[in-house]
């Protein structure tokens, strides 16, 4: 069986239009939104992306005022122009939500895998992640 030999430009080529072509995964660094219980009943959630704080109470959601909020357990937040002033609590519950990276070490077509499919394969239907899979197969070749 005869076979093309191995073209590392077009390989690189490939990993570059993949990488540029790349839509962000959901599933892989969403997240989850920081909440608080309220005293008087309903929670304030505050989007780990945007900061954007919102007063939720059973099915209805409103923009959290600006000023200072004492939640139920004590702690307070300070909502200023709608957006919640990062607690340590909220950024450690934030870094709990996004897997933890390692330090992507090995071969670079293997490091595109784990950053397009996810750590945890969240992604391996996504169109990039098979690609990247396609890669890394030609490249081990």
């Amino acid at each position: 069986m005869d076979r093309a030999p191995f073209q590392p430009l077009s390989v690189v080529a490939l990993g570059f239009t993949l990488i540029l072509s790349l839509p962000v995964c959901p599933e892989a660094d969403a997240a989850q939104p920081w909440s608080g219980e309220l005293p008087g009943g309903g929670e304030i959630q505050v989007d780990p992306q945007t900061r954007r704080a919102t007063r939720v109470e059973g099915d209805r959601s409103m923009p959290m005022w600006d000023g200072t909020h004492r939640l139920e357990d004590g702690s307070v937040v300070i909502i200023r122009d709608g957006t919640a002033v990062p607690t340590e609590q909220m950024l450690n519950t934030w870094d709990r939500g996004t897997p933890e990276v390692d330090t992507l070490t090995g071969k670079p077509c293997e490091r595109l895998v784990r950053q397009t499919c996810g750590i945890d394969n969240a992604c391996a239907a996504a169109t990039a992640c098979v690609n990247a899979r396609r890669l890394l197969n030609s490249e081990r070749d």
